[in-house]
């Protein structure tokens, strides 16, 4: 178990494929433009970041 938890954010879902992500215990991906993320979030503001 880790103490940490590292989000990495990716835009396109071929960049998993290109840049060989993979999530395991300590890594997330997190897809950028997901609006239907539930919670306390910025995705009101995702239309600034395009």
């Amino acid at each position: 178990m880790t103490d940490i938890t590292i989000w990495l954010t990716y835009h396109d879902d071929s960049m998993i494929e290109q840049y060989d992500l993979k999530e395991d215990e300590v890594l997330r991906l997190f897809k950028g433009n997901d609006t239907g993320v539930e919670g306390e979030n910025i995705k009101h503001r995702l239309g600034y970041y395009d």
